[in-house]
């Protein structure tokens, strides 16, 4: 149990590296989306890369540690969204309007959140309805959540008019197949008795590789609800557990760093944003780097380089003011959805 718990904290640790990673490389843009459409080769490599699988890697870990209910009760059930409520409604209220007020931007900043929750009701009824079949619930069970989570992809890609549905953060709900993923797999133990298989990490790490290749140097343009958008989230993931389940130690210092970051992803997740901060200049360089005959690597590796250096200089500013906040359990719960020390 232990090794599938710092398999888990590795993969979380990776994703939310990866996001705050994410986030520092479009503040070097004033608008990021421009430069996305000028250049997605050099310019914003990195950014089409990690946006390809890091948020689905995060749903799928969400997805593994999402049902530990062993017996369903009325009194369980309360209990079980209750704490989910604390954990996730709580910051998305109270440390969103925070910096809603302070930052400006959009409420919904903290989208993650109040996705999350939205998914594990979701699960937790269909699961807390089957529970009631005299057989083959957890079959039905299974096959209802494969099932919807198959109709929302389908929504997802064309069906669905976001505008109709203004309590639910519509867009986000693309991951809602990804959640259900984790969720089957912790349910037949399928990282264990598939994803440990070599042939099918050569085949992930292939796949991954020639879409990654495609999408973020080519700069052809798959949409991620597709079939083939679809593939490169799901084999990153494959070959990521394989990777940090059984390819991997576990033990060398890197892999403790992110099992470290992965224990603490939410409270990381909730604060990195009051440290972000434009840094225009950077992108500036790398825009007229990779317009230089050859320049394409030397604008890939400042942006590589400066964009590692900011998002562990806000991760160490994360872990400083996490320290302060989490010694009060009142304020650690109502700001970073639980309370206690820093893992």
């Amino acid at each position: 149990m232990s090794n599938r718990i710092t398999y888990i904290d590795s993969l979380k640790g990776l994703a939310i590296f990866l996001m705050v990673m994410g986030h520092v490389i479009a503040r070097q843009f004033p608008d990021y989306q421009i430069a996305l459409a000028n250049d997605s080769r050099s310019v914003i490599f990195l950014w089409r890369f990690i946006y390809s699988f890091h948020m689905p890697l995060f749903m799928f870990c969400s997805g593994l540690l999402a049902l530990r209910i062993k017996e369903y009760t009325w009194k369980v059930i309360g209990n079980t969204i209750w704490k989910r409520a604390c954990t996730l409604l709580l910051p998305f209220f109270v440390t969103g309007a925070i910096r809603y007020w302070t930052q400006g931007g959009e409420f919904l900043d903290y989208w993650y959140l109040w996705s999350l929750f939205q998914f594990m009701i979701v699960v937790i009824a269909i699961d807390g309805l089957c529970s009631l079949l005299p057989k083959y619930n957890k079959e039905v069970s299974t096959g209802i959540i494969v099932l919807s989570a198959l109709m929302v992809h389908v929504f997802w890609n064309g069906f669905m008019k976001y505008e109709n549905m203004p309590f639910v953060d519509v867009w986000h709900w693309n991951l809602y197949p990804y959640f259900c993923m984790g969720i089957i797999c912790a349910r037949y133990d399928l990282c264990t008795k598939w994803f440990s298989k070599n042939w099918l990490y050569t085949c992930s790490l292939l796949v991954f590789g020639i879409l990654t290749y495609v999408i973020t140097i080519k700069g052809i343009h798959i949409p991620k609800q597709s079939l083939t958008g679809c593939l490169m989230p799901i084999s990153a993931i494959i070959m990521l557990v394989y990777l940090f389940n059984k390819g991997l130690s576990g033990t060398s210092k890197l892999e403790q760093c992110l099992q470290k970051l992965g224990q603490n992803s939410l409270e990381i997740y909730i604060l990195h944003s009051f440290f972000l901060f434009p840094a225009y200049k950077i992108g500036e360089y790398v825009i007229e780097l990779s317009k230089l005959n050859g320049g394409y690597t030397a604008a890939f590796m400042l942006q590589l380089t400066s964009s590692l250096l900011f998002s562990a200089l806000i991760i160490v500013l994360c872990y400083g003011v996490m320290g302060i906040i989490k010694k009060s359990n009142i304020l650690s719960q109502i700001l970073l959805g639980r309370k206690g020390e820093i893992k």
